[in-house]
């Protein structure tokens, strides 16, 4: 059972994140085997399959670890919610605001971006969910001022990731991070409003 759930895992990875990723892991799957025939430094005793399969399958530090833990539990609800505020139209009205705010400026287009962006990630708390959502509006509100598309999209894509720190939501990390440390949640989220605001503002 162990194996085939790796298996899983590693098929289920390389459908919804591409190849490398799940190559990264056979890789470190092999060299845990394999690691007696390793030259100098990169050499060690080696494992047997029962041992990696029992740590991977069976601890609280592989499969069923800390993080698919606090994704079950936390995130899922989160991002239902991001889902459900999207659809209902806020997201329009986030967009209507940051246009209100700086869309008449210098720089407009990309200062819509960031500020959009800033508000989109505080209820979904997902750079991707942020730049899809966003950027479909405001990458050819860039181009169309004259920005290189290339540009476009990285004014957008670092915009997105900004937005993912933006409190209270955050994206899995803050949760795993407060989960890791045993502090708060609220605690982590009010430490991220300042270095979430210059990021995105600044």
């Amino acid at each position: 059972m162990g194996v085939l759930a790796i298996i899983m895992v590693m098929e289920a990875t390389r459908r919804a994140m591409g190849p490398m990723l799940p190559a990264i892991g056979m890789a470190c799957l092999l060299y845990a085997l394999f690691g007696r025939y390793m030259p100098g430094v990169l050499a060690h005793r080696g494992y047997t399959v029962v041992r990696l399969v029992n740590h991977i399958y069976v601890g609280t530090e592989g499969i069923y670890g800390i993080p698919l833990g606090v994704v079950a539990t936390f995130v899922f609800h989160f991002v239902l919610f991001g889902l459900f505020i999207a659809r209902t139209g806020l997201a329009q009205l986030f967009m209507d605001i940051a246009m209100a705010l700086a869309g008449w400026s210098s720089g407009g287009p990309a200062k819509v971006a960031v500020i959009a962006s800033g508000f989109m990630g505080s209820i979904s708390g997902s750079s991707v969910a942020n730049a899809v959502t966003v950027g479909s509006f405001t990458i050819p509100l860039m181009k169309r001022v004259g920005y290189r598309p290339v540009f476009a999209a990285g004014v957008e894509a670092a915009a997105g990731t900004g937005g993912q720190i933006m409190p209270p939501v955050m994206g899995a990390a803050a949760f795993i991070m407060a989960e890791f440390l045993g502090i708060a949640y609220v605690k982590i989220a009010l430490c991220a409003v300042l270095p979430a605001l210059v990021h995105s503002y600044a």
